[in-house]
């Protein structure tokens, strides 16, 4: 009879780090387009502000897809660089 042995999963440190990762760059991408619209309503160009927006919302939904995946890894590191992308597109946005 051929044993197997079970692969570990994700440590729950590791996952709640993603959830928590998840969470802040929804809320930044929500709050951001709020912030962009406001500023388009002022008349300012948010053309650049709305792209870096879109690619983050873009990583972040990779990111959802790769961490019900067990992708862990993949996931933090598309949350992390879109969470750079937003913190340029506050910048932008001031």
């Amino acid at each position: 009879m051929k044993r197997t042995t079970p692969t570990a999963g994700p440590a729950p440190e590791e996952i709640r780090e993603i959830e928590n990762l998840t969470e802040e760059v929804r809320a930044k991408i929500i709050a951001l387009r709020e912030k962009a619209e406001i500023a388009r309503m002022e008349g300012r160009d948010i053309k650049s502000a709305m792209l870096r927006i879109e690619r983050a919302d873009k990583l972040f939904s990779e990111a959802t897809f790769d961490a019900s995946q067990g992708k862990y890894s993949l996931a933090k590191s598309k949350l992390e660089t879109a969470m750079r992308l937003l913190q340029k597109t506050e910048e932008i946005l001031l």
